[in-house]
C-alpha cells in the first residue's frame, strides 16, 4: 500500500527510461528468488518444471500490477486482496 504509487510510476517510466526497466526486472527476479526460498520445501516435492511454473505464477499473483487491479480496478480491500492471493497460492499447491 505504501510503496504502490512509486512502483506504478516506475512502470509508467519504462517506455522512456531503460534504467527503470532494469530496476523492474531486478525487482521481479528478486521476488522470484524470495518465493523459491520461502516455498522451497513445497517446491522440492514436485518436478523442477512444476516449481518454476508455480513460482512464476505466485510472482504474478502478488505483483504490483495485480495489487493495482485488485485495489483500484476491482475495488477490493487489502484484506480481500490478501484473502484472494492466499487462496490462489494454496490452490496452486493443492492441485496436480
Amino acid at each position: 500500500e505504501k510503496t504502490h504509487p512509486l512502483a506504478l510510476l516506475q512502470r509508467r517510466m519504462v517506455l522512456t527510461d531503460a534504467p527503470a526497466l532494469q530496476m523492474i526486472d531486478f525487482t521481479r527476479k528478486e521476488t522470484l528468488r524470495q518465493i523459491r526460498a520461502h516455498f522451497a520445501t513445497e517446491l522440492a516435492q514436485r518436478s523442477p518444471a512444476w516449481g518454476d511454473d508455480v513460482s512464476a505464477l505466485i510472482a504474478t499473483i502478488i505483483s504490483v500490477e495485480s495489487w493495482d487491479q485488485f485495489r483500484n480496478t476491482f475495488g477490493r480491500s487489502p484484506q480481500q486482496t490478501r484473502r484472494a492471493w492466499v487462496q490462489s497460492i494454496e490452490a496452486l499447491f493443492a492441485g496436480d
